[in-house]
C-alpha cells in the first residue's frame, strides 16, 4: 500500500465522540451540537460514533438532514472504557474526542476517574485522543491536578480549553493548551450564526411577550421558598409574567415544580412552566421571544445572548461572572455579596439590573450581538487549529 492509500484509508476511519451526552443536561447537547455544527461546516465525511446516555433520545432523521456529509451513529454509552461497545468503537477508530465541557472537575471522583481512563485506554488502542475546550479550573484534589498535567504533557494528543484561567491552570504547572488566537471562547458560541440568524429571521415582524425567562437552581442557603420569594419580587416589581426554563431534565423540572407550589395563588397565576428543551433552536427561539432573561447557569446566558436579549446573570460561580465581565456587561450580573444576600430575601441589586435592562434593551442588545459575533470567530479559529493540526 503506498503513502496516498494509506492516507484514503485513514480518512475512512471513524472519530469516537465521548461525553456527557443524553443525560438531559442542555449544556452537554449544546457542546455536541457546536462540535457537530463546526465538523460539518468542513465538509468532514467520516462516520462519527457518538456515545449517549440514551440512544432513542436522539432523532436520527434529523441529524442526517442537519449533518449531511456525517454519518453519525448513536451508541450506548458506557462509563467502563473496556466495555466491549467501547472496545468496539476504538477499534473502528481513528480519533477520540471530548469535544468541551467541565467533564474533568473532580466534584466526583468518580467521574474524574472515569474520563480519565479512556484517556489511557485510547493510548493502549493506539488512537489519538483530543480534549476540546476544556474548562479545568474545578479541579482541586492535588492528586487530580497532577494526573491531570501528566495526562496533558504525556496521554492527550492535543488539548484546547475555553477560558484564560483554564489556560493558566496548565501554564503555571508546566503544560500548556492550544493557543491559535490568543483568546479562548466556549464552543457554543459557535452556534451564533446558524442558530442565531435562522431565529432573528424567524423572529422579523414578531411582538415580544412581555415576560421574564428565569433558569435558577437550588444554592446555599436558599431553597425553593427563597427563590420563590425572588421569583414573587421580580413580578411584583416589573409588572411582567414569567417562564421558569428547566436546563437540567429532571433537576430542574422537579424544582420548578416545587418553586412554583410555594408561590402564592396570585403570584403562581402569573407563572409558566417551561419542560426541558433539548433543541438549540427551540430552546433559543422561545428564549428570543422574551423581553429579559434572568438565570444562573452559564449557558442559559450565552443562549440568551445567542437570542439577543438581554439576561440579568446571577453569579453562583466564576464562570459566569467571568463572562460578563469579559463581555463588559457588569451591570447586568449579580455576584459577590449581593448575590449572597437574594438567600435572605435582598431582592434590590436584581430588581435594579433587571430595571436597567428593560429600559435600555435596545442598546443592551447590539452590545450583546457584539460580543457574541466575537466569541463565534474565535470558538471557530480554536476548532479549526484542532482541525487543520488534527484531523486533515
Amino acid at each position: 500500500m503506498n503513502d496516498n492509500d494509506s492516507s484514503a484509508c485513514a480518512k475512512k476511519k471513524s472519530i469516537f465522540v465521548y461525553g456527557y451526552f443524553g443525560a438531559g443536561n442542555i449544556g452537554d447537547e449544546l457542546i455536541l451540537t457546536a462540535f457537530l455544527t463546526m465538523l460539518a461546516s468542513r465538509g468532514v465525511k467520516r462516520e462519527l460514533i457518538v456515545a449517549v446516555e440514551r440512544p432513542e433520545y436522539y432523532d436520527r432523521i434529523a441529524y442526517e438532514k442537519d449533518y449531511k456529509n456525517l454519518d453519525i451513529v448513536f451508541v450506548k454509552r458506557y462509563k467502563n472504557p473496556l466495555n466491549f461497545n467501547n472496545i468496539s468503537a476504538f477499534r473502528r477508530s481513528a480519533a477520540f474526542v471530548i469535544p468541551g465541557g467541565g467533564i474533568f472537575q473532580d466534584y466526583s471522583a468518580l467521574s474524574f476517574l472515569c474520563y480519565y481512563s479512556f484517556l489511557a485506554v485510547s493510548k493502549l488502542f493506539g488512537v489519538n485522543n483530543y480534549l476540546l475546550f476544556q474548562g479545568l479550573t474545578g479541579i482541586k484534589s492535588k492528586l487530580f491536578v497532577k494526573m491531570m498535567i501528566f495526562a496533558a504533557n504525556n496521554l492527550s494528543n492535543y488539548i484546547s480549553v475555553r477560558d484564560e484561567a483554564s489556560a493558566e491552570f496548565l501554564g503555571k504547572r508546566g503544560a500548556a493548551a492550544a493557543d491559535p488566537c490568543g483568546d479562548y471562547s466556549d464552543p457554543v458560541f459557535a452556534l451564533n450564526s446558524s442558530i442565531g440568524e435562522k431565529i432573528r429571521s424567524i423572529n422579523e415582524g414578531a411582538v415580544k411577550e412581555g415576560v421574564i425567562g428565569v433558569s435558577l437552581r437550588p444554592w446555599k442557603g436558599a431553597g425553593a421558598s427563597e427563590i420563590a420569594k425572588v421569583i414573587s419580587a421580580v413580578v411584583e416589581k416589573t409588572g411582567l409574567n414569567m417562564k421558569l426554563y428547566s436546563m437540567q431534565e429532571k433537576i430542574d423540572c422537579d424544582f420548578n415544580s416545587i418553586v412554583i407550589g410555594s408561590l402564592d395563588e396570585k403570584t403562581r397565576g402569573k407563572i409558566i412552566k417551561i419542560e426541558y428543551i433539548n433543541d438549540a433552536g427551540n430552546l433559543v427561539r422561545s428564549l428570543s421571544l422574551n423581553s429579559l432573561n434572568i438565570g444562573m447557569r452559564f449557558h442559559f446566558s450565552v443562549l440568551s445572548m445567542i437570542a439577543g436579549v438581554p439576561c440579568v446573570g446571577l453569579s453562583y460561580d466564576e464562570k459566569v461572572g467571568e463572562l460578563y465581565k469579559r463581555a463588559n456587561l457588569q451591570q447586568l450580573c449579580v455576584s459577590g455579596p449581593e448575590f449572597a444576600e437574594l438567600a435572605s430575601g435582598r431582592t434590590e441589586p436584581l430588581i435594579k439590573r433587571a430595571d436597567y435592562a428593560l429600559k435600555n434593551a435596545g442598546r443592551l442588545k447590539d452590545a450583546i450581538g457584539r460580543f457574541a459575533s466575537e466569541r463565534e470567530s474565535i470558538a471557530k479559529l480554536m476548532f479549526e487549529d484542532f482541525y487543520v493540526k488534527c484531523l486533515q
